[in-house]
């Protein structure tokens, strides 16, 4: 009974099924990274404005968005 399909299917199964949770998990990890990134740069960009503005006069340069 140890050479029969069921034994032969069930292992490859379980390899597939750890690597595909491993993938996923390898995903998610770098949505996150992404998303922290984004985060950073967005801030890093209103850092850039805001000093700009405290710079330049409003009256010369039109800095509304």
């Amino acid at each position: 009974m140890s050479n029969s399909i069921g034994s032969l299917v069930t292992p490859g199964f379980a390899t597939a099924y750890q690597s595909a949770k491993t993938d996923q998990a390898k995903e998610v990890l770098m949505l996150k990274k992404m998303q922290d990134n984004q985060k950073l740069q967005g801030q890093n960009a209103m850092k850039l404005l805001d000093s700009a503005t405290g710079v330049v006069s409003a009256s010369k340069v039109d800095v509304r968005v």
